[in-house]
C-alpha cells in the first residue's frame, strides 16, 4: 500500500520485488487481492487468477 501522493514513482514495484525476493524458494506464494484494479500489478509478479479460487497464485517450480 502506497500513499496516493507516491503512486507511480515504482515504490510498490521496489517493494514487491523485495517482498519476492524473501519468498524465492517457496513453491507457492498467495495473494489475496483487496481491490479488482491491483490485478494486473499482481500479474506482472506472475500471479495468476484461477476459476473459483479468490486468491491469485505464483508458483515455483523446482
Amino acid at each position: 500500500m502506497v500513499d496516493p501522493a507516491y503512486q507511480g514513482l515504482h515504490i510498490e514495484d521496489e517493494l514487491m520485488k523485495q517482498i519476492m525476493s524473501c519468498f524465492e524458494s517457496l513453491l507457492y506464494v498467495k495473494v489475496m487481492p483487496s481491490d479488482p484494479k491491483t490485478i494486473p500489478f499482481y500479474e506482472r509478479y506472475g500471479f495468476q487468477q484461477y476459476d473459483n479460487y479468490s486468491a491469485m497464485v505464483r508458483k515455483h517450480f523446482v
